[in-house]
């Protein structure tokens, strides 16, 4: 018999793929180990995705997602080449970690990833990738295109 949690989990995966104007996407229930590249490449309601157990975020997944402003991963270790491109209201990324001292805990961030987003450098008005200060000066020596901040973590 199929557990309640995972027909949940059915359920919300079955939403986000049949529903419209979709504007915010968690994966509390663990539906979401990868998201495929061009997944949700310009679902144009979205403007908040929390991914706290997806591990990798396949090339194109969010393109030209235009209202997409937030973002938030716990434990990603993957994010593919212009994964978040032209998502023209990407403001925020956060990179949260439970243990930000374990090594395996870096996620890689494929070139473009962030592209034509406030998180470059390049952008006017300047967005953030937000890192655990324990990480920091690893990330803007990997990343220097982008605005790199840190928040203090246990």
């Amino acid at each position: 018999s199929t557990s309640k949690t995972a027909m949940d989990a059915y359920a919300l995966l079955k939403s986000i793929i049949a529903g419209e104007g979709i504007s915010e996407i968690t994966d509390n229930y663990g539906a979401f180990e990868s998201i495929r590249s061009g997944f949700f490449s310009s679902s144009s309601a979205l403007t908040n995705v929390e991914l706290s157990q997806t591990k990798a975020i396949g090339s194109y997944a969010f393109t030209d997602c235009y209202n997409l402003s937030v973002v938030t991963f716990a434990e990603c270790s993957y994010i593919g080449g212009s994964a978040f491109a032209d998502c023209v209201n990407l403001y925020y990324v956060y990179l949260l970690y439970e243990n930000p001292l374990d090594s395996s805990a870096i996620c890689q961030i494929e070139s473009d990833a962030f592209y034509n987003t406030h998180v470059t450098k390049q952008a006017t008005y300047a967005g953030y990738i937000y890192v655990p200060s324990q990480l920091r000066s690893f990330y803007i020596s990997a990343y220097s295109s982008y605005n790199i901040i840190s928040y203090h973590s246990e």
